[in-house]
């Protein structure tokens, strides 16, 4: 295929990529060619030449880290006595039979991942009473479940 120049388009893509590999390492120059350097002309020193330069042309203002002040209701009520909510009661245990259920819905999955990777054979009968554990656990659990809403459910939600 021919280009706008008279010559393919592979010519000019390959010149270009030559142009690109060929200049690859060049860095812009920031300074004009004619300007000079800032400062006096002499030669730095060797400690000079050490020291990284320092800015000095924007000071930063000591006080711009300092906390703010506390607001004043703050400061007055700071000393005051804090409420502290009472030790909550400990959460009671279910009942002997939702907690089987419940144990053998989440604990036998557990128990049976645990011996797999484990590499443990486990006779056919256990596996089988665990089995019945975890779908009779879970058909407890599905059978005792709440029927309806909730008595303090007053609010249906949105009605447009």
């Amino acid at each position: 295929m021919v280009g706008v120049s008279g010559r393919e388009d592979g010519a000019d893509e390959d010149a270009a990529w030559r142009s690109i590999v060929a200049n690859y390492g060049e860095r812009a120059s920031l300074e004009e060619p004619d300007a000079q350097p800032h400062g006096n002309d002499e030669p730095a020193t060797d400690a000079e030449a050490d020291d990284p330069p320092r800015r000095t042309e924007h000071p930063v203002d000591p006080r711009l880290f300092d906390p703010p002040p506390l607001d004043p209701w703050v400061a007055r009520h700071l000393g005051e006595e804090r409420f502290e909510p009472p030790v909550p009661a400990p959460t009671p245990l279910p009942e002997p039979r939702r907690l089987l259920a419940w144990v053998g819905v989440l604990g036998v999955p557990v128990l049976l991942l645990v011996l797999v990777v484990l590499h443990v054979v486990v006779p056919t009968w256990a596996s089988l009473l665990m089995l019945v554990w975890f779908l009779g656990g879970f058909g407890y659990l599905v059978a005792t479940m709440r029927r309806g809403g909730d008595d303090d459910d007053w609010d249906d939600g949105a009605v447009v």
